[in-house]
């Protein structure tokens, strides 16, 4: 069975219903609100509508985002928070319009900006939405691919990580843009405390991705530079845990620049950044630390466990 999703990156089951209920009613009154040539002074009135519309897509496309790597997500909720994102960026066009050219009044300058927040909000759902997309895709090849690598066979491990590695990196730039974009939130500007929260937890849920995708990424950037070396390391790595390797034989295999490189990035990778793989990374740690000690004569501890080693080998799909 595999492992529940963290909290972090669950979505609460009435978001989505009410997202859907807002764009069914939206549907129902975009005609009377829709573009009419002349600008009215009360479309200003749309940034409220607009900007709760960019909140909940936001909240709901971070999370489907995060849990997009871990567990299969409905394209569907997908193709809502893209609706309401377009949405809200068409209801707050129409707000900034009307704010433009009401003479810059105290209420048009707060409107203003406003706008300029709650745009930021929804471009970076959207690009949170597209992430999602891609790595629901290409999630069970990265599992593959890491699993492969944990258990040593490197070969299989590039075999499945080519087939998904672009994906990734077109993942990590969405979801780099929508970081970009939530940085430029000004808070003061939102229309409510709970959009401000909505905007810090979904910060807090990218920025998780982003570590962890950063540290896969690394990763594999390691092997594909030198696979002879990575599998030279992961080999005698895996003979000096199980007491196999002389210190003589540990010492010839580090003495390799390439295996010296490959065993240098490992043991940098961060098991916490690496999130959802930080069993995965621990148990590469604990290989490449085996190896380490072997050439150092103590052989004494047997087959090391890492923290995290062992654990699960990723959802099942």
């Amino acid at each position: 069975m595999s492992p529940s999703p963290p909290i972090l990156g669950r979505v609460r089951p009435e978001i989505p219903v009410a997202l859907a209920l807002t764009l069914i009613a939206l549907a129902f009154f975009w005609p009377l609100i829709a573009p009419s040539g002349a600008v009215d002074p009360e479309d200003m009135t749309l940034v409220v509508p607009g900007g709760e519309l960019a909140a909940g897509a936001l909240e709901n496309s971070s999370a489907l985002a995060y849990d997009s790597l871990w567990v299969e997500v409905d394209p569907s909720a997908v193709a809502l928070v893209r609706g309401a994102a377009a949405r809200s960026l068409e209801m707050l066009a129409r707000a900034g319009r009307a704010a433009e050219e009401s003479g810059g009044t105290g209420l048009s300058s707060r409107v203003l900006a406003a706008v300029r927040a709650y745009r930021h909000a929804a471009v970076a759902a959207d690009s949170s939405a597209r992430a999602a997309s891609i790595l629901d895709a290409v999630r069970p090849g990265v599992w593959r691919a890491v699993g492969n690598l944990t258990s040593g066979d490197v070969q299989a491990a590039l075999a499945e990580w080519s087939e998904v590695a672009a994906d990734v990196r077109r993942a990590r730039e969405m979801v780099r843009e929508a970081l970009l974009n939530l940085s430029s939130v000004d808070d003061s500007a939102l229309l409510s405390p709970s959009h401000a929260e909505i905007l810090n937890e979904s910060r807090g849920r990218l920025e998780a991705l982003a570590r962890e995708l950063d540290v896969i990424l690394a990763l594999f950037s390691l092997v594909e530079s030198n696979p002879e070396a990575a599998q030279k390391a992961l080999s005698a790595a895996a003979a000096a845990r199980d007491g196999r390797l002389s210190p003589q034989e540990a010492l010839e295999v580090l003495s390799s620049p390439g295996v010296a490189r490959f065993v240098s990035g490992v043991s940098s990778l961060s098991p916490r950044d690496a999130g959802r793989f930080g069993g995965q990374v621990s148990q590469l740690r604990a290989l490449i630390e085996a190896l380490s000690r072997a050439a150092q004569g103590d052989q004494s501890r047997g087959p090391c466990q890492g923290p995290g080693a062992g654990r699960g080998e990723g959802p099942n799909d």
